[in-house]
């Protein structure tokens, strides 16, 4: 089967990424097209998987214009050529167009909810499908390359404001509750500390450099995780890690992804100093927390349902069990994926 994948945001990468790899596992072809977007491309190099940009930056309103019709020609001719047995995109004009060209069945991106008809962000919905215990594993070469044991209980501290006295627009957390928060941390087991400003002397040894993207490789296993990132604490709360979401100043919103979740008791928000210290020692003293908080995933996961298996089954119109083998999410055969 020739399987042509539209994408246009970066939530859409999230929810295709394990569907993609098990799809060209399975010895299917697949091509990806997208729209100028550096957030997809850069999602997509991530996953090593090669990609067709079909437009480019515009730089006026009228060039806007100019390029949503070159991106019209470029998807047909691209359809076309790939002559794809299905189509998955949002239903627009141009992928109508394209996808009469070839006769191709079209999947449309669903729109997500819960099991109880809630909707819920399709950013939430794309984390839930790559970070889902049944298609994803922690890449056990980036514990060892950042020399993380999971025998012992570790915490895991990230922030990436500074603190507020230096760099007001950003209100991070000042560097003496950040101080704190890791001396807390160090009462739950030895901690890893990444991007915090003068952490206490004596974990300098636990001092790493984490990518956002890797930390929830890290975070399945951790006690407890406390971060300003909302891309960290969304991952690492779907990991089944107790997470402190901190930094917030009064009054400032929170991402859609952190506040649905956070709606659901998966993530604490600390809004300011006083409230991160508080809301880190109550959790730090907590030894039931991350049962609790396993409990909490068990639930949400059987109300939003498995997105990957979903999207494979619109895909092949059929269920194939033999496809949770893939479960480890081997690596993508690039050989695979369809070049320009």
């Amino acid at each position: 089967m020739r399987v042509q994948f539209r994408i246009d945001h970066p939530s859409q990468v999230d929810r295709s990424v394990h569907a993609i790899t098990a799809l060209v596992s399975d010895g299917h072809r697949v091509g990806i097209c997208v729209r100028h977007d550096d957030a997809v491309s850069a999602r997509l190099e991530a996953a090593a998987f090669e990609h067709t940009v079909l437009t480019t930056s515009p730089p006026s309103p009228l060039g806007s214009t100019a390029q949503r019709l070159f991106g019209t020609v470029r998807l047909g001719r691209y359809t076309r050529a790939f002559d794809p047995s299905v189509i998955v995109s949002q239903s627009t004009p141009a992928v109508r167009a394209a996808r009469r060209l070839t006769g191709a069945r079209l999947v449309t991106w669903n729109e997500p909810t819960t099991a109880d008809g809630e909707a819920i962000s399709a950013e939430l919905y794309g984390a839930a499908a790559r970070y889902h215990a049944d298609w994803s594993s922690p890449d056990e070469a980036v514990r060892e390359h950042h020399s993380v044991d999971e025998p012992e209980a570790y915490t895991i501290a990230r922030f990436t404001a500074k603190a507020s006295p230096y760099n007001t627009p950003q209100e991070g957390l000042s560097r003496r509750t950040k101080q704190r928060l890791v001396e807390t941390l160090a009462t739950v087991g030895r901690v890893y500390v990444d991007n915090v400003d003068d952490p206490h002397p004596a974990l300098a040894a636990s001092r790493i450099t984490v990518p956002p993207r890797e930390t929830p490789d890290l975070a399945c296993g951790a006690s407890l995780v406390v971060t300003d990132s909302a891309r960290v604490a969304v991952g690492s709360a779907l990991c089944g890690a107790p997470t402190v979401y901190a930094h917030l100043a009064e009054g400032d919103p929170v991402p859609d992804p952190v506040d649905e979740l956070a709606a659901r008791d998966l993530v604490r928000l600390a809004v300011g100093d006083g409230e991160a210290r508080s809301t880190v020692e109550v959790l730090a003293a907590d030894t039931d927390r991350e049962a609790i908080w396993e409990r909490r995933l068990t639930r949400f996961r059987e109300a939003i349902g498995d997105p990957t298996t979903e999207l494979l089954e619109a895909v092949l119109g059929s269920t194939d069990d033999s496809r949770q083998a893939t479960a480890a999410t081997p690596p993508v055969d690039e050989t695979g994926i369809e070049p320009t």
